[in-house]
């Protein structure tokens, strides 16, 4: 999953992201590509710092079916069956 985010927000991200004072990085984007399945391109998503050592995750969204794609629980052989060869 790609998220586009303002470039104001990526040079804040850039800058805090080595900082150990500030383990709470969070900031907005859309999602930059679609998702098999659910589309959802350039809907609104709320990525957070979770584990120091990895990419931010995302958490929320006010796309109430990005919400639900990102909070319930797949069952990884259906997803894998869904997604192109």
């Amino acid at each position: 999953m790609w998220v586009g985010v303002h470039p104001d927000d990526l040079q804040r991200a850039c800058g805090l992201w080595w900082d150990p004072g500030d383990p709470s990085l969070t900031f907005s984007g859309r999602l930059a590509n679609a998702l098999p399945e659910w589309g959802l391109l350039a809907v609104p998503v709320e990525l957070e710092v979770v584990d120091p050592e990895a990419t931010p995750y995302c958490l929320r969204s006010t796309d109430a079916e990005l919400s639900k794609v990102l909070s319930d629980e797949w069952d990884r052989a259906d997803v894998l069956s869904r997604l192109p060869n």
